[in-house]
């Protein structure tokens, strides 16, 4: 795995979607995604409460990047700079090139396939840009949707994992 040099923020395309960096406008659409009951329903994250807890959201994810702890991308669709979610690459462990994959989208983005199209080019980009050999998925066995994300691209369930109240899918580099 390289050290990647995040001077220029690598903004990705799919089909539907730009991948770009969060600017400041983001900072409404960041603190609907970080309090809202839907997006947050199997996240064991407390709600925002304000715009300024989106803010410091923000701030530490620009912060991770610099530190090379993780990588996180606005969503967009093609045709509008609006935000409507989010997908990462985080929780990096460099001496075991691995990494795991987190993603969020506003409720009204839900089951059109945009997910699965973004985690087709994260993964794309953490195995082949990056080098991680292994990509895990850490959620609530209840997400169901996620769950079904995940296992279409090949993630298998650590069977042993199991751990307050979460379960792990891994993928290994091809």
């Amino acid at each position: 795995m390289k050290i990647p040099n995040f001077n220029t923020f690598p903004t990705l395309l799919s089909e539907r979607l730009i991948f770009r960096q969060l600017k400041t406008t983001d900072l409404p659409a960041i603190f609907r995604l970080r309090s809202d009951k839907v997006v947050l329903k199997y996240l064991a994250i407390p709600a925002a409460k304000n715009l300024k807890a989106a803010e410091d959201y923000m701030n530490m994810i620009h912060q991770g990047i610099i530190e090379h702890k993780w990588i996180l991308w606005g969503l967009t669709l093609k045709n509008s700079d609006d935000l409507i979610g989010t997908i990462c690459l985080w929780n990096w462990d460099i001496a075991n090139e691995s990494a795991e994959l987190g993603y969020v989208l506003l409720p009204e983005y839900h089951r059109q396939g945009l997910m699965s199209e973004a985690t087709k080019v994260i993964l794309d980009f953490g195995f082949q840009f990056l080098g991680f050999q292994e990509i895990d998925g850490i959620l609530s066995p209840e997400n169901i949707y996620c769950i079904r994300i995940l296992k279409k691209f090949g993630f298998v369930r650590d069977e042993d994992f199991e751990a307050n109240g979460v379960v792990r899918y891994y993928l290994i580099k091809k």
